[in-house]
């Protein structure tokens, strides 16, 4: 059950492999469960499986959670259907406002076909408004100008939180723009979370490309060392924020 105080909240960011891997929704739960998170941003969620990742984490924490998928594509990563992102916020957060958009294939994001998108959500954080967003940005050329779509986005809003997996290590100059933005990143760059080897723990990851940033008056209350999980190519990133 909840336990957290009132302008504070632990937040998660995850790329689960759902079409590639789809290690159900039982597995996804256990890990988010574990970790006492309040919201939860996945990436690689099929359609499908969003009322049961919900169901699952309902029944592990005794809270009530809301959920929300954006759309990226239509046919994409082994998924039957519908392909995107999820956020699953737990109901004392009051989620509201929820939006999802994919990113437009104009003016420089038009460097390969394979579609990406964008979801918001608003919470309340111990009476303020923040504003959370979750993506997953392209491999290819189109990361970077679809990260600068992302942050017009993120910076309209005096608090802000944004995660997903960039797809871009933390040298990439599209990176440097979060941080001059005002932006704070909540990992050092030395807590890597790609490739996750399921249940392999001595397989430690090499590569940071999954972020958490947060903006205006939200600050840090603690982060977590991505930990080896036997569900996902990707170590999940944990944060514990407040605001004021």
């Amino acid at each position: 059950m909840t336990t957290a105080l009132a302008g504070e909240t632990t937040v998660m960011s995850w790329n689960i492999a759902g079409g590639a891997l789809d290690a159900g929704s039982e597995a996804w739960a256990d890990h988010v469960s574990m970790s006492l998170a309040d919201l939860v941003g996945m990436q690689e969620v099929c359609w499908y499986q969003v009322d049961d990742i919900e169901a699952a984490l309902e029944d592990r924490t005794g809270d009530d959670w809301i959920s929300h998928f954006g759309v990226a594509d239509t046919t994409s990563w082994s998924c039957p259907g519908n392909f995107g992102q999820a956020m699953f916020v737990k109901s004392h957060l009051m989620p509201r406002e929820w939006f999802s958009d994919v990113y437009p294939k104009e003016n420089g994001c038009d460097v390969d076909a394979e579609e990406r998108a964008f979801q918001a959500v608003t919470v309340t954080l111990g009476g303020t408004a923040v504003r959370v967003f979750n993506t997953h940005l392209a491999t290819s050329g189109n990361g970077g100008c679809q990260a600068s779509i992302l942050l017009r986005q993120a910076t309209h809003w005096p608090n802000s939180i944004v995660m997903g997996d960039f797809n871009m290590r933390t040298n990439h100059p599209s990176i440097a723009e979060w941080t001059t933005a005002g932006f704070r990143n909540m990992h050092p760059n030395s807590y890597f979370t790609a490739t996750n080897t399921p249940g392999d723990c001595a397989a430690n990851p090499t590569v940071k490309i999954d972020y958490i940033w947060v903006k205006g008056s939200i600050t840090k209350d603690f982060n977590l060392v991505p930990l080896c999980n036997d569900a996902s190519d990707h170590r999940a990133l944990v944060a514990g924020v407040r605001t004021p």
